[in-house]
């Protein structure tokens, strides 16, 4: 129904906390270079190499609110500035966010 959903690919082997704080910050550039909501956002897993060891593929839906916090605490205390930049190819967005300071 014309509702966004922000996907980030991961070809590691295990699903990191980090990455959650990395969604989330590609969530707040997009909402505010473009002024659009974006309705869900998730981790896909498709490691490079599957084997019993590894959490093989996966769909991680992420929660973005507490991990925008974190986001925004870390660029507040680091005492840098954070800049977006955006590439657009067809349908698909990347994001670039670049730190000063």
């Amino acid at each position: 129904k014309g509702r966004l959903i922000l996907t980030d690919f991961k070809t590691s082997k295990w699903v990191a906390p980090s990455m959650f704080s990395q969604v989330a910050a590609y969530k707040l550039a997009y909402e505010e270079m473009y002024g659009e909501k974006i309705h869900k956002c998730a981790i896909i897993q498709c490691p490079r190499e599957w084997n019993e060891r590894n959490q093989g593929f996966g769909v991680y839906p992420v929660k973005t609110a507490p991990y925008k916090t974190i986001f925004l605490n870390t660029i507040k205390m680091s005492g840098r500035k954070l800049f977006a930049k955006s590439i657009k190819t067809g349908s698909l967005s990347m994001f670039l966010l670049i730190w000063k300071g």
